[in-house]
């Protein structure tokens, strides 16, 4: 094959090996550098029984989206505060 774009590294660790706090909401922005270029990286951790194919799939699709400008954590935040102040107004019932 001629070129590759890689956009995306993939690093599976034990849940044991990770360090530091995890971070589950993916806000936290990491990079390797890779032949003089900063590529993203997400570390994902990783246990007996859990579906690696899927993770990894999830990972892949959720960069795909934020690259694309669609953020699901911010728009999920807004949907659950606009949510909320319709309940204390009174507009919603439960």
């Amino acid at each position: 094959r001629g070129e590759k774009q890689l956009d995306l590294v993939v690093t599976l660790k034990q849940m044991k090996d990770v360090d530091g706090v995890l971070d589950r909401a993916g806000e936290g922005r990491r990079y390797r550098r890779l032949l003089g270029v900063d590529v993203p990286q997400i570390v994902i951790p990783v246990s007996a029984g859990r579906d690696l194919v899927n993770l990894v799939e999830t990972a892949a699709q959720q960069f795909k989206l934020r690259s694309s400008g669609h953020d699901a954590e911010t728009d999920l935040d807004v949907r659950i505060k606009a949510r909320a102040e319709r309940i204390l107004q009174g507009e919603e019932n439960g």
